[in-house]
């Protein structure tokens, strides 16, 4: 699921549809093991489809320029045990 992109307003991502294309400085592709320049992340329905060279004809594009996009990567740094008093 795409949650929380950073540097993007709330509710950004929805205006550009169920479908769209995020074209970052690069993506990080895990298959791979490497970054890649040129590639742009493929989102439908607010789930992550892939990375490709281009976005489809008819997509919509969110442009975030300088942005090192990581398609996948969770956030699993969290601290449940501890306690505020």
């Amino acid at each position: 699921m795409v949650s929380g992109m950073a540097g993007i307003p709330e509710g950004s991502a929805s205006l550009v549809g169920p479908r769209f294309a995020v074209i970052g400085e690069r993506v990080f592709d895990a298959r791979s093991g490497a970054w890649s320049e040129g590639t742009v992340v493929l989102v439908e329905d607010g789930v992550i489809l892939g990375i490709s060279r281009a976005a489809p004809d008819g997509w919509p594009v969110l442009e975030m320029p300088g942005a090192s996009l990581l398609p996948g990567l969770i956030d699993a740094h969290t601290h449940v045990l501890l306690r505020s008093s």
